[in-house]
């Protein structure tokens, strides 16, 4: 689909997207990067931001059910710490949006 949408934007649209926002579903933004639409106009991946979290979670949650054997790994991952760590990350981004690296690493 985002194949067909970005293919026809010049002819119905008269514009050029330079920006990918995606759902982590990498396969689309690299098809759509192999059109070269836009002769060679660079496209720019931006992620939302709820996906992002669904994904640390996930990910968090599969760390602990493949590390039975620990159980300080069990604790600290619980799935209420998960969604806790989770839910920090977003909102820590949200917090920094629009700052350098260097601001905020002081």
């Amino acid at each position: 689909a985002a194949m067909l949408i970005w293919s026809r934007s010049i002819q119905k649209r008269k514009l050029c997207y330079t920006t990918f926002i995606g759902d982590g579903d990498s396969k689309s933004f690299q098809q759509v990067c192999d059109l070269n639409l836009y002769n060679d106009t660079p496209v720019r991946k931006e992620e939302c931001l709820a996906h992002v979290s669904k994904r640390l979670k996930k990910t968090l949650c599969t760390v602990k059910k493949n590390t039975k054997n620990h159980a300080y790994i069990q604790h600290k991952l619980a799935e209420p710490k998960a969604t806790y760590i989770s839910s920090n990350y977003s909102t820590a981004i949200l917090q920094l949006k629009g700052q350098s690296l260097a601001a905020i690493a002081e």
